[in-house]
């Protein structure tokens, strides 16, 4: 059985309407880090405070709510949504594994593998399958409103587990009972 070619053509058309704001939101998360740690001080005091303000929020913007953008463009443009799942993970894993590389100049190659399990991320990681959900909840209901509500069970589910452990991560207690529970880890690995 042969593919046809045109499908294949018009998959990588979809393909690419989810990965090219992928990489624009990448973009912005890796240009605003880089500018967000120059040594504004050196050369620009005066510019010091409001560049790494701007900088600052462009950065925590683009990792937080990149798949606000990137999930929706795909779907409503026919890419599957594993395709889309990874692409929106693309800036927040980088941003990961930046930081862990970053805390690995410091610390042994363990502390920094368990760093990187550390309640700020596995929070935004939470925040992104929030969304996602929320994204694919709204697409399935936009596009199969005569199928019924059936279909919206699964992303619905995704949203609320996803509030859950937002809540345990973040909220429950404002976040120092999680981060107890991970600091009383480091101490059994590491001490």
């Amino acid at each position: 059985m042969t593919r046809n070619p045109m499908s294949q053509e018009g998959a990588s058309r979809n393909l690419r309407a989810v990965w090219f704001p992928a990489a624009a939101v990448l973009g912005v998360m890796v240009a605003s880090k880089i500018l967000y740690n120059l040594p504004w001080p050196d050369f620009a005091l005066t510019l010091h405070k409001p560049a790494t303000f701007h900088f600052g929020i462009t950065l925590n913007l683009a990792i937080a709510f990149g798949p606000s953008v990137i999930y929706p463009l795909g779907r409503f443009r026919g890419v599957l949504p594993r395709a889309c799942i990874l692409a929106s993970l693309l800036t927040p894993v980088i941003w990961i594994i930046w930081e862990t590389i970053n805390f690995s100049a410091c610390f042994s190659l363990g502390e920094s593998l368990y760093y990187s399990l550390n309640p700020l991320f596995l929070t935004t990681l939470t925040f992104m399958a929030l969304q996602m959900g929320l994204w694919e909840t709204v697409y399935r209901f936009r596009r199969r409103k005569t199928e019924g509500l059936a279909l919206v069970v699964r992303p619905v589910l995704a949203v609320l587990v996803s509030l859950g452990l937002f809540y345990v991560f973040a909220l429950w207690e404002m976040g120092q009972n999680w981060f107890y529970f991970y600091q009383s880890g480091y101490k059994a690995l590491f001490s």
